[in-house]
Protein backbone atom coordinates (compact mmCIF):
# COMPACT_ATOMS: atom_id res chain seq x y z
CA UNK A 1 0.00 0.00 0.00
CA UNK A 2 1.14 3.57 -0.54
CA UNK A 3 0.37 5.24 1.96
CA UNK A 4 -0.38 9.18 2.78
CA UNK A 5 -0.52 10.36 6.02
CA UNK A 6 -4.19 11.84 6.42
CA UNK A 7 -6.35 10.03 9.73
CA UNK A 8 -9.73 11.68 9.25
CA UNK A 9 -10.54 11.31 13.54
CA UNK A 10 -6.73 12.87 13.78
CA UNK A 11 -7.36 15.94 11.97
CA UNK A 12 -8.90 18.26 14.96
CA UNK A 13 -5.82 18.05 16.91
CA UNK A 14 -3.66 18.60 13.57
CA UNK A 15 -6.10 21.71 13.29
CA UNK A 16 -5.61 22.73 16.83
CA UNK A 17 -1.87 22.71 16.68
CA UNK A 18 -2.50 24.69 13.51
CA UNK A 19 -3.76 26.89 15.43
CA UNK A 20 -2.20 27.00 18.44
CA UNK A 21 0.81 27.67 16.44
CA UNK A 22 -0.45 30.50 15.05
CA UNK A 23 -2.10 32.19 18.27
CA UNK A 24 1.51 31.96 19.56
CA UNK A 25 3.15 34.04 17.01
CA UNK A 26 0.75 36.95 17.57
CA UNK A 27 1.30 36.98 21.06
CA UNK A 28 5.19 36.39 21.14
CA UNK A 29 5.70 37.92 17.87
CA UNK A 30 3.05 40.72 16.43
CA UNK A 31 2.06 41.91 20.08
CA UNK A 32 6.03 42.64 21.63
CA UNK A 33 6.67 44.44 17.86
CA UNK A 34 3.85 46.33 18.28
CA UNK A 35 4.71 47.17 21.48
CA UNK A 36 2.96 47.87 24.65
CA UNK A 37 0.38 50.60 23.09
CA UNK A 38 -1.47 48.33 21.38
CA UNK A 39 -3.42 45.05 22.20
CA UNK A 40 -3.95 41.64 20.15
CA UNK A 41 -6.22 39.92 22.09
CA UNK A 42 -9.41 40.42 20.29
CA UNK A 43 -7.31 38.97 16.86
CA UNK A 44 -6.28 35.71 19.18
CA UNK A 45 -9.74 35.55 19.90
CA UNK A 46 -10.84 35.52 17.01
CA UNK A 47 -8.35 33.32 15.39
CA UNK A 48 -9.19 30.52 18.06
CA UNK A 49 -12.78 30.74 17.37
CA UNK A 50 -13.55 31.76 13.68
CA UNK A 51 -10.35 30.59 12.40
CA UNK A 52 -10.70 27.67 13.99
CA UNK A 53 -13.51 26.72 12.15
CA UNK A 54 -13.05 28.94 8.58
CA UNK A 55 -9.75 25.94 8.80
CA UNK A 56 -12.08 23.57 9.77
CA UNK A 57 -14.39 23.90 7.13
CA UNK A 58 -11.81 24.75 4.51
CA UNK A 59 -9.89 21.33 5.46
CA UNK A 60 -13.43 19.53 4.96
CA UNK A 61 -14.08 20.94 1.85
CA UNK A 62 -10.47 19.53 0.37
CA UNK A 63 -10.88 16.30 1.27
CA UNK A 64 -14.57 15.95 -0.22
CA UNK A 65 -14.55 13.42 -2.95
CA UNK A 66 -16.61 15.79 -5.02
CA UNK A 67 -14.64 18.65 -4.86
CA UNK A 68 -12.42 17.15 -7.13
CA UNK A 69 -14.66 16.12 -9.98
CA UNK A 70 -15.74 19.81 -10.21
CA UNK A 71 -14.94 22.64 -13.01
CA UNK A 72 -11.91 24.96 -11.83
CA UNK A 73 -14.96 28.24 -11.64
CA UNK A 74 -17.49 25.92 -9.92
CA UNK A 75 -14.63 24.67 -7.28
CA UNK A 76 -13.36 28.26 -6.69
CA UNK A 77 -17.12 29.32 -6.24
CA UNK A 78 -17.20 26.31 -3.33
CA UNK A 79 -14.29 27.65 -1.83
CA UNK A 80 -15.68 31.37 -1.98
CA UNK A 81 -18.49 30.19 -0.35
CA UNK A 82 -16.96 29.05 3.09
CA UNK A 83 -14.39 32.18 3.42
CA UNK A 84 -17.03 34.58 2.31
CA UNK A 85 -18.74 33.91 5.89
CA UNK A 86 -15.48 35.00 7.45
CA UNK A 87 -15.05 37.96 5.57
CA UNK A 88 -12.80 37.04 2.41
CA UNK A 89 -14.25 38.67 -0.47
CA UNK A 90 -12.22 36.40 -2.94
CA UNK A 91 -9.39 34.03 -3.13
CA UNK A 92 -7.17 35.59 -4.46
CA UNK A 93 -3.65 37.32 -3.44
CA UNK A 94 -5.62 40.77 -3.14
CA UNK A 95 -8.36 39.18 -1.78
CA UNK A 96 -6.33 37.40 1.05
CA UNK A 97 -4.76 40.88 1.64
CA UNK A 98 -7.50 42.33 2.07
CA UNK A 99 -8.68 39.99 4.35
CA UNK A 100 -5.29 40.29 6.52
CA UNK A 101 -5.91 43.96 6.36
CA UNK A 102 -9.56 43.52 8.14
CA UNK A 103 -8.45 41.35 10.33
CA UNK A 104 -6.11 42.94 12.10
CA UNK A 105 -7.99 46.20 11.94
CA UNK A 106 -11.04 44.12 13.52
CA UNK A 107 -8.74 42.50 16.21
CA UNK A 108 -6.11 45.13 17.19
CA UNK A 109 -6.77 47.86 20.20
CA UNK A 110 -5.03 50.63 20.96
CA UNK A 111 -4.44 50.27 24.90
CA UNK A 112 -7.79 52.79 25.65
CA UNK A 113 -9.79 50.36 23.56
CA UNK A 114 -10.11 52.47 20.11
CA UNK A 115 -9.32 50.80 16.86
CA UNK A 116 -5.78 51.05 15.21
CA UNK A 117 -6.11 53.57 11.88
CA UNK A 118 -5.42 52.53 8.57
CA UNK A 119 -2.08 54.26 8.50
CA UNK A 120 -1.02 51.35 10.97
CA UNK A 121 -2.28 48.79 9.44
CA UNK A 122 -0.36 49.36 6.40
CA UNK A 123 2.53 49.51 8.36
CA UNK A 124 1.64 45.92 9.91
CA UNK A 125 0.97 44.55 6.70
CA UNK A 126 4.05 46.30 4.94
CA UNK A 127 6.54 44.84 7.92
CA UNK A 128 5.07 41.53 7.76
CA UNK A 129 5.03 41.15 4.15
CA UNK A 130 8.66 42.57 3.29
CA UNK A 131 10.91 44.08 6.06
CA UNK A 132 12.63 42.12 9.01
CA UNK A 133 14.61 45.09 10.42
CA UNK A 134 12.30 46.76 12.31
CA UNK A 135 10.56 46.12 16.06
CA UNK A 136 7.46 44.37 14.53
CA UNK A 137 10.52 42.12 11.42
CA UNK A 138 12.49 41.19 14.09
CA UNK A 139 10.08 40.14 17.00
CA UNK A 140 8.06 37.78 14.12
CA UNK A 141 11.11 36.45 13.18
CA UNK A 142 12.48 35.53 16.74
CA UNK A 143 8.89 34.22 17.66
CA UNK A 144 8.93 32.05 14.41
CA UNK A 145 12.36 30.65 15.34
CA UNK A 146 11.36 30.21 18.84
CA UNK A 147 8.34 27.74 17.82
CA UNK A 148 9.13 26.06 14.42
CA UNK A 149 13.27 26.09 14.26
CA UNK A 150 15.23 27.44 11.36
CA UNK A 151 15.43 26.61 7.73
CA UNK A 152 14.99 23.12 6.45
CA UNK A 153 13.53 22.29 10.76
CA UNK A 154 11.20 24.98 10.26
CA UNK A 155 10.04 24.31 7.20
CA UNK A 156 9.58 20.10 7.86
CA UNK A 157 7.38 21.27 10.79
CA UNK A 158 5.36 22.78 8.73
CA UNK A 159 5.16 20.58 6.01
CA UNK A 160 4.03 17.77 8.25
CA UNK A 161 1.45 19.88 10.23
CA UNK A 162 -0.51 20.62 6.88
CA UNK A 163 0.34 17.38 5.63
CA UNK A 164 -1.93 15.73 8.47
CA UNK A 165 -4.30 17.61 7.41
CA UNK A 166 -4.59 17.38 3.60
CA UNK A 167 -1.81 14.83 3.08
CA UNK A 168 1.91 14.33 2.10
CA UNK A 169 1.20 14.20 -1.57
CA UNK A 170 -0.56 17.49 -1.66
CA UNK A 171 -3.41 18.65 -3.06
CA UNK A 172 -3.89 17.21 -6.43
CA UNK A 173 -6.40 19.66 -8.17
CA UNK A 174 -3.97 22.32 -6.91
CA UNK A 175 -0.46 20.83 -9.08
CA UNK A 176 0.17 18.87 -12.18
CA UNK A 177 -0.81 15.09 -11.91
CA UNK A 178 1.53 12.62 -10.31
CA UNK A 179 1.73 9.28 -11.77
CA UNK A 180 2.97 6.17 -10.51
CA UNK A 181 3.84 3.05 -11.89
CA UNK A 182 4.07 -0.30 -9.35
CA UNK A 183 5.50 -3.82 -10.62
CA UNK A 184 6.16 -7.07 -8.39
CA UNK A 185 6.09 -10.96 -8.40
CA UNK A 186 4.64 -13.13 -5.92
CA UNK A 187 5.70 -16.98 -5.55
CA UNK A 188 3.01 -19.51 -6.56
CA UNK A 189 -0.12 -19.00 -8.42
CA UNK A 190 -2.26 -15.40 -7.97
CA UNK A 191 -5.62 -16.14 -6.97
CA UNK A 192 -6.62 -12.49 -5.63
CA UNK A 193 -5.34 -8.81 -6.75
CA UNK A 194 -6.80 -5.71 -7.44
CA UNK A 195 -3.44 -4.79 -9.53
CA UNK A 196 -2.86 -6.36 -13.70
CA UNK A 197 -1.62 -9.66 -13.85
CA UNK A 198 0.78 -9.47 -17.11
CA UNK A 199 3.37 -11.99 -18.74
CA UNK A 200 5.42 -14.49 -16.64
CA UNK A 201 3.43 -13.89 -14.00
CA UNK A 202 4.00 -10.00 -13.35
CA UNK A 203 1.68 -7.66 -11.67
CA UNK A 204 1.18 -4.19 -11.73
CA UNK A 205 -0.74 -1.17 -11.13
CA UNK A 206 -0.77 1.95 -12.28
CA UNK A 207 -2.29 4.70 -10.43
CA UNK A 208 -1.87 9.11 -9.90
CA UNK A 209 -2.16 11.29 -6.99
CA UNK A 210 -5.67 11.32 -6.62
CA UNK A 211 -5.76 8.15 -6.05
CA UNK A 212 -3.55 8.05 -3.35
CA UNK A 213 -4.50 11.24 -1.82
CA UNK A 214 -5.91 11.47 0.83
CA UNK A 215 -5.85 8.50 2.85
CA UNK A 216 -3.41 5.86 0.84
CA UNK A 217 -3.60 3.63 -2.23
CA UNK A 218 -4.31 0.25 -1.46
CA UNK A 219 -2.37 -2.73 -3.82
CA UNK A 220 -3.51 -5.74 -3.02
CA UNK A 221 -2.50 -9.63 -3.75
CA UNK A 222 -2.56 -12.98 -2.58
CA UNK A 223 -0.50 -15.89 -4.11
CA UNK A 224 -0.67 -19.59 -3.12
CA UNK A 225 2.68 -21.77 -3.04
CA UNK A 226 2.18 -25.65 -2.37
CA UNK A 227 5.31 -26.63 -0.26
CA UNK A 228 5.84 -30.34 -0.70
CA UNK A 229 6.98 -31.95 2.93
CA UNK A 230 8.71 -34.94 1.95
CA UNK A 231 8.05 -36.16 5.60
CA UNK A 232 3.98 -36.53 4.89
CA UNK A 233 4.01 -39.03 2.51
CA UNK A 234 0.78 -40.28 2.80
CA UNK A 235 -0.84 -37.10 2.24
CA UNK A 236 -1.66 -37.06 -1.94
CA UNK A 237 0.42 -33.23 -2.39
CA UNK A 238 0.96 -33.85 -5.65
CA UNK A 239 -3.26 -33.30 -6.36
CA UNK A 240 -1.71 -29.39 -4.62
CA UNK A 241 -0.41 -28.23 -8.48
CA UNK A 242 -3.28 -26.66 -9.97
CA UNK A 243 -4.71 -23.04 -8.89
CA UNK A 244 -8.33 -24.40 -8.20
CA UNK A 245 -6.96 -27.23 -6.07
CA UNK A 246 -5.27 -24.79 -4.16
CA UNK A 247 -8.19 -22.40 -3.81
CA UNK A 248 -10.27 -25.37 -2.67
CA UNK A 249 -7.72 -26.25 0.16
CA UNK A 250 -7.68 -22.73 1.58
CA UNK A 251 -11.02 -22.52 1.46
CA UNK A 252 -11.50 -25.53 3.16
CA UNK A 253 -8.94 -24.82 5.72
CA UNK A 254 -8.88 -21.62 6.59
CA UNK A 255 -13.26 -21.29 7.19
CA UNK A 256 -12.99 -24.40 9.86
CA UNK A 257 -10.14 -24.35 12.32
CA UNK A 258 -10.48 -27.58 13.82
CA UNK A 259 -9.86 -28.80 9.84
CA UNK A 260 -6.79 -26.57 9.84
CA UNK A 261 -5.71 -27.92 13.01
CA UNK A 262 -6.73 -31.29 12.19
CA UNK A 263 -4.68 -30.98 8.66
CA UNK A 264 -1.50 -29.73 10.83
CA UNK A 265 -1.71 -32.83 12.85
CA UNK A 266 -1.80 -34.93 10.10
CA UNK A 267 1.21 -33.54 8.42
CA UNK A 268 2.95 -33.89 11.82
CA UNK A 269 1.97 -37.80 12.32
CA UNK A 270 2.53 -38.51 8.34
CA UNK A 271 -1.72 -39.78 8.49
CA UNK A 272 -4.64 -39.37 7.59
CA UNK A 273 -5.54 -40.47 10.43
CA UNK A 274 -7.03 -37.38 12.33
CA UNK A 275 -9.06 -36.41 9.43
CA UNK A 276 -10.57 -39.79 8.57
CA UNK A 277 -11.71 -39.52 12.05
CA UNK A 278 -13.09 -36.01 12.29
CA UNK A 279 -15.01 -36.90 8.38
CA UNK A 280 -16.29 -40.22 10.50
CA UNK A 281 -17.72 -38.37 13.39
CA UNK A 282 -19.02 -35.61 11.17
CA UNK A 283 -21.12 -37.55 9.23
CA UNK A 284 -22.56 -39.24 12.73
CA UNK A 285 -23.49 -36.14 13.53
CA UNK A 286 -25.17 -34.84 10.19
CA UNK A 287 -27.19 -38.07 10.06
CA UNK A 288 -29.66 -37.68 7.07
CA UNK A 289 -31.33 -34.37 6.75
CA UNK A 290 -34.87 -36.05 6.70
CA UNK A 291 -34.60 -37.19 10.43
CA UNK A 292 -36.25 -33.71 11.81
CA UNK A 293 -32.91 -32.43 13.05
CA UNK A 294 -33.44 -28.67 12.51
CA UNK A 295 -29.21 -28.19 12.70
CA UNK A 296 -28.82 -31.02 9.97
CA UNK A 297 -28.01 -29.02 7.46
CA UNK A 298 -25.57 -26.75 9.49
CA UNK A 299 -24.20 -30.33 10.37
CA UNK A 300 -24.03 -31.86 6.83
CA UNK A 301 -22.28 -28.99 5.50
CA UNK A 302 -19.29 -29.78 8.35
CA UNK A 303 -19.34 -33.12 7.33
CA UNK A 304 -18.80 -32.02 3.49
CA UNK A 305 -15.68 -29.65 4.21
CA UNK A 306 -14.32 -32.98 6.08
CA UNK A 307 -14.86 -35.29 3.23
CA UNK A 308 -13.92 -32.86 0.37
CA UNK A 309 -10.68 -31.96 2.33
CA UNK A 310 -10.38 -35.96 2.26
CA UNK A 311 -11.01 -36.68 -0.93
CA UNK A 312 -8.22 -33.95 -1.78
CA UNK A 313 -5.11 -34.89 0.31
CA UNK A 314 -6.29 -39.03 0.20
CA UNK A 315 -3.82 -41.20 -1.88
CA UNK A 316 -7.10 -43.34 -2.78
CA UNK A 317 -9.38 -42.62 -5.34
CA UNK A 318 -12.58 -40.73 -3.62
CA UNK A 319 -15.87 -42.89 -2.44
CA UNK A 320 -18.71 -42.05 -4.33
CA UNK A 321 -20.90 -41.45 -0.76
CA UNK A 322 -21.74 -43.33 2.71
Amino acid sequence: MITDIVVYEKIPAARRETIELIVKLIEDGLQPGLGDDYNVTPLVEWVTHDGNEMLEELTMLILSPDIRTLEEEARKKRFEAVVIKYGMTDISEKGMEEFLRLRLKTGIRTRDGMPITEETVTKIVENLKNNKDTPIGHAMDNAFKKHCGEGDEASAKLAELAARQVGIHGVPMLGPPQLFDVWMKLPGEIVETNGTLGEEGFLSWSFSDEDIWPTGYQMTARSLLAVKKPQASSLNQSKLNSQSQLLTYFRLVSSDPELKETVENCLAYNSLHHLKEIENKRYKLAGSPQNGNKHASEERADWWRARQLLDLLSQDPPASDK
